[in-house]
């Protein structure tokens, strides 16, 4: 049974590049925003074309998403690789990739 009650609250959001600018860069990105993956890279394409770039742990909820961030990435010297889930039988989405610039190690194996 659905709630009446509804709270709104307001949340402040940076993106990824304002954030790098200010703090440590990470070394390691996990995105997990439920189909907002596009926008998480629009915010993120500075620390993606950067010198010293992090790896990627992306969650990706449908083929439109994937076919539209992986160029991204791609295009800037990255390798993509799937990270292998007892769920990728039952469903081929949602589903994890470990992005990292070629030529670094991926600890997915």
């Amino acid at each position: 049974m659905a709630s009446e009650y509804t709270e709104w609250i307001e949340i402040c959001t940076t993106t990824l590049d304002h954030f790098a600018d200010n703090n440590r860069k990470p070394d390691l990105v996990k995105i997990d925003v439920e189909g907002a993956e596009e926008l998480v890279i629009k915010g993120a394409l500075g620390l993606i074309r950067s010198e010293k770039p992090p790896a990627w742990i992306i969650e990706i909820h449908s083929k439109f998403i994937e076919d539209n961030i992986l160029p991204v990435f791609m295009d800037n010297g990255y390798t993509v690789s799937p990270i292998p889930s007892d769920k990728s039988a039952i469903r081929e989405y949602p589903r994890h990739i470990f992005v990292n610039k070629k030529g670094k190690t991926n600890p997915c194996g």
